[in-house]
């Protein structure tokens, strides 16, 4: 899976490697997931911006520590064939302090 990674007020630590080791282990867990067409997109950001996106996408006005934005549905992601086209899996918001 390919991780496209933004990194945006969070402390200097070497989160592409912790956010590759934890897609590599949910890989394991769900095999579906190393299909070589799949990516996400991972933003590490503030409190305040995913109480923005919470509240922007979800209606509710309070932060959160993690928002998730699934494109493929379980049955999409389990018949998505290993060769064609690059496939977005969805979008995660990791807020650095909630």
């Amino acid at each position: 899976m390919e991780l496209n990674i933004d990194i945006e007020g969070w402390p200097p630590g070497d989160w592409e490697a912790l956010a590759a080791r934890a897609a590599d282990a949910c890989a394991e867990l769900a095999p579906e997931l190393a299909n070589p067409r799949l990516s996400t997109s991972l933003l590490f950001t503030t409190d305040e911006e995913v109480h923005a996106l919470n509240r922007e996408w979800r209606d509710r006005d309070k932060p959160t520590n993690v928002l998730s934005f699934p494109m493929l549905s379980r049955e999409e992601l389990l018949d998505l064939a290993p060769e064609g086209p690059p496939v977005m899996l969805g979008d995660l918001a990791l807020a650095f302090k909630t």
